[in-house]
């Protein structure tokens, strides 16, 4: 991390244009563009967001939101977006929408439960379950959990968010979905790992 101050910066590039910003941030280093994802100036997260997923900062913005270095929920929504760019060729960002199932912000966990129904991690729906016990009944945090929880039990994601369209392939939805065994379980794929899709 370098010694910018990140809001003096934002506040500068606020008023300027995509590609004035873009070609501000991308001197920087990867690590101080995640403090822009917190930012109030539209423009300039939406840059940071982009050069992360073009850096293929997946590591890094999973481990910004798992550890809370994210501070608003806008925030915290622009890290998925950058992790849900990669859809299940990351398989590693499970373990930020998990963590992100109790976030205070209902966008927050509406998004991460779109990770893992689009990701088809059917072997979660134990926590998600365990999740939905606890929240009152119609709430829509309640209906959220519902939601995804019905897309998981019938393979169909679209259920889930029926307008989506996954133009870049990313979720793989034209592919099989990994077997599931039951409770908690994907089936083996024979070399003793999990099938995780």
């Amino acid at each position: 991390m370098t010694n910018i101050d990140p809001k003096k910066l934002e506040g500068r590039l606020k008023h300027r244009s995509y590609e004035e910003i873009e070609n501000e941030l991308r001197t920087l280093q990867s690590d101080d563009l995640v403090a822009f994802l917190d930012g109030k100036a539209t423009r300039v997260a939406d840059t940071a967001v982009s050069l992360l997923e073009r850096r293929r900062e997946v590591a890094l913005v999973t481990r910004s939101l798992i550890t809370n270095r994210l501070r608003t929920a806008l925030g915290r929504v622009r890290g998925i977006f950058v992790l849900s760019g990669f859809g299940v060729s990351a398989p590693e960002t499970v373990e930020a929408y998990l963590h992100l199932l109790s976030d205070r912000s209902a966008d927050v966990v509406s998004e991460a439960l779109f990770g893992l129904v689009f990701m088809r991690r059917r072997d979660l729906l134990p926590i998600l379950r365990e999740h939905l016990e606890h929240l009152p009944a119609g709430s829509p945090r309640c209906e959220n959990f519902s939601e995804a929880i019905r897309a998981l039990e019938a393979n169909d994601p679209s259920l889930f968010a029926p307008g989506f369209l996954d133009a870049g392939n990313v979720w793989r939805l034209n592919e099989p979905a990994p077997p599931y065994t039951g409770e908690g379980k994907l089936e083996m794929d024979g070399k003793g790992e999990k099938t995780d899709g």
